[in-house]
């Protein structure tokens, strides 16, 4: 699986955002947008977001600069084109400003603003429920770093990151099998969980069963047994104008509750008897040959699960690399791909990658005749 960051600077980093982070909800009539001087590049190429709140001082006249997932975000809600939003951020800061401003204004509503080291990262519905990196990692650290009955701790943090948009967790269980492929070959498979969640509303917090591979590290991301839970609640910061977001004790008992329902559902994934059926899925794909050009059946499958020209080109040699232990199978292109995940620059692209491995093993069988019998 590709590498992040070591579970110290992870935990590390959740805490200083947690310290630092400052969210609100405010009416937008009193936001306003202004371009501002880069002195990097001599332009006005960003926009900032100011705050009017007499009546709070931290926010009172505040200037926000304004990030990507928060330009994404308005661009949608304020019903601006997102490829004009972009030309205009570009080219033309003020006429954005001008249109960002318009719309907040004629069209008054209620909106969280969650800022990070004095940037807006996210601009959501006032009913966004706040569910954190650091809440949750609070409550499922030191469930996952329990001791079995054995004395030992079954679970193992392989893999953690923490981009812009999301948290990543993936820990592979003590508990594993054989996969015997055609060729006689038994490849030694893990149970894992991998755990995912934004605080930006670029998903939903996600649990979902992960297969790791001992002999090459790879790893594949279960995504059709998905526990998703979209962070909707009930409106949040009264009627004030504008309203500081702090922690509360409703807050805290809604997310406790919800946690402990993903560790459970860790759990299960952990159990012998889901681990074991899930493998026999996998167990079955080293049967299935690719009687056709390989070369064409590689790039039908790259169509199929939305691989770049330069990912199916790697999925292609890691097959035929590969080729000799695990044949050129469907088992075979599994493992081609969890593969050529892990050469991934960007985190969060290996593991989307990771997570269309996994659809390989539930093709249809009309799917798998258009790649295996490519011509």
């Amino acid at each position: 699986m590709k590498q992040g960051l070591s579970l110290t600077e992870l935990a590390a980093e959740v805490e200083r955002q947690a310290a630092a982070k400052m969210d609100f909800v405010a009416n937008t009539d009193s936001l306003r947008v202004e371009p501002h001087l880069n002195p990097e590049v001599g332009d006005r190429s960003r926009l900032q977001l100011h705050v009017k709140a007499e009546d709070n001082v931290r926010l009172s006249g505040a200037g926000f600069d304004i990030g990507p997932t928060a330009h994404d975000q308005f661009s949608d809600r304020l019903g601006i084109p997102k490829k004009y939003y972009d030309r205009m951020l570009t080219a033309a800061p003020d006429l954005l400003a001008e249109n960002v401003n318009h719309w907040l204004h004629a069209e008054p509503n209620r909106r969280m603003v969650r800022t990070l080291d004095g940037n807006v990262r996210a601009f959501l519905s006032d009913h966004y429920q706040r569910r954190d990196n650091f809440d949750l990692m609070q409550f499922l650290l030191p469930v996952l770093m329990q001791t079995d009955e054995t004395g030992m701790v079954p679970w193992r943090f392989e893999s953690q990151a923490l981009t812009p948009d999301r948290l990543y967790l993936k820990l592979v269980h003590t508990h594993s099998m054989a996969i015997t492929t055609k060729r006689g070959v038994d490849d030694r498979v893990h149970a894992g969980v991998a755990i995912s969640n934004s605080e930006i509303g670029t998903g939903a917090l996600r649990v979902e069963p992960l297969i790791w591979w001992k002999i090459c590290q790879n790893g594949a991301i279960m995504t059709k047994y998905s526990m998703r839970k979209v962070h909707l609640g009930g409106k949040q910061g009264g009627d004030d104008p504008v309203a500081l977001m702090l922690s509360d004790q409703t807050k805290q008992l809604e997310d406790a509750a919800y946690f402990a329902k993903a560790r459970d559902v860790v759990a299960y994934f952990a159990n012998p008897e889901t681990f074991a059926g899930i493998v026999r899925e996998i167990e079955a794909t080293t049967s299935r040959e690719i009687v056709g050009k390989v070369e064409r059946g590689v790039e039908v499958l790259g169509n199929m699960i939305g691989l770049q020209s330069t990912e199916t080109e790697g999925v292609l040699r890691n097959l035929i690399n590969s080729s000799e232990r695990n044949g050129l199978t469907q088992y075979g292109l599994l493992n081609a791909v969890t593969a050529m995940a892990q050469t991934i620059e960007d985190y969060g692209r290996a593991t989307r990658i990771e997570e269309a491995a996994a659809t390989i093993i539930d093709l249809e069988p009309s799917q798998w005749r258009q790649i295996a019998e490519a011509a």
